[in-house]
């Protein structure tokens, strides 16, 4: 086993603000000498099937617009890519992933092989451009898009301790903010919430697009554009903590009293500690290794949180 590239990702909303405080996650890729393709065998080269890998990305598309499903792009090096080959081993190649995606999102191989034939020649230029298109600068890299293709619903990576149901309920988190689950919710609300859920998702997704169109402007580090940037942050926090809240209160209200009272205090501890983020990052802490073992420690918080409000749905 040899070391193949160690990548460092930085959070894609500071990387315009240079000097600022910048927050890396380093990974060591492994390229493991034994194993096998589990998936490449089954993977379409042309069409598309439901539960079924596909490199027809065309195809996946139209399929995705005429059931209003999300698409999964699996970024991959399918031949060589050690996490790769872990990732389809230890989640893709399991029935519960198969029967949970089958009906619930369309698969897309995006592959960069290092044998040339197992992608279909028209496909390599396209692949090239998706891979640039979503900055992707590691594999595997796993991008869930909304049935237009076109906006991204967010992005998921290979992890060590992969399980494949912590990654069904990383992917069903992910893809609850897609168009199908958002109708789906909204019928299961009564009128008056359904109309103030709808407005707030509008909302945050028009001044998230405006808080896009400003970070690819690449602004000038400075105290206005400092104070522009967690101004966006602030409304986009609190439109996030309004829709989840109604969320929570809707799940909520489907389990048992203690369980109920339980999963919102969890959430209102989670929502603080949000909160509690935001505002540290505001004092505009310096680069430095207590800063960045202060931002772990939120995170590390936020995510223990986040997975707890999880397990009370899964139960």
């Amino acid at each position: 086993m040899k070391v193949l590239r160690m990548k460092l990702m930085k959070n894609r909303q500071f990387k315009s603000l240079h000097g600022y405080l910048q927050i890396y996650i380093v990974s060591v890729i492994f390229l493991f000498l034994n194993g096998t393709i589990l998936i490449s065998a089954a993977t379409l080269k042309e069409g598309v099937e439901f539960g079924r890998w596909t490199m027809d990305f065309d195809a996946a598309l139209s399929l995705a617009e005429k059931k209003t499903l999300p698409i999964l792009l699996d970024f991959t090096g399918s031949d060589w890519c050690g996490w790769c080959k872990f990732m389809d081993k230890k989640i893709f190649s399991k029935s519960d992933w198969n029967a949970y995606a089958k009906d619930k999102i369309i698969l897309v191989k995006i592959d960069f092989p290092q044998d040339q034939t197992i992608v279909p020649a028209k496909f390599k230029k396209r692949n090239m451009d998706l891979q640039n298109h979503y900055g992707i600068s590691g594999y595997p890299t796993y991008v869930i898009l909304d049935s237009d293709g076109k906006k991204e619903l967010g992005r998921l990576g290979a992890s060590r301790d992969a399980d494949i149901a912590k990654f069904i309920g990383e992917v069903a988190k992910i893809i609850r903010k897609s168009k199908s689950e958002i109708s789906r919710f909204l019928k299961e609300l009564d009128s008056e919430k359904a109309v103030i859920y709808q407005q707030h998702v509008d909302t945050k997704e028009s001044l998230q697009q405006k808080f896009n169109k400003w970070l690819e402007s690449k602004p000038s580090t400075n105290d206005d554009n400092l104070q522009i940037f967690f101004d966006f942050n602030e409304k986009l926090n609190d439109l996030t903590f309004q829709i989840e809240l109604i969320e929570a209160k809707h799940h909520a209200s489907k389990l048992e009293p203690g369980k109920a009272k339980e999963y919102l205090a969890v959430h209102e501890k989670l929502s603080k500690e949000r909160q509690a983020l935001n505002s540290w990052l505001q004092t505009r802490p310096e680069n430095s290794s207590e800063s960045t073992q202060i931002h772990n420690e939120f995170q590390n918080s936020i995510t223990q949180l986040t997975q707890r409000l999880e397990s009370f749905l899964n139960d």
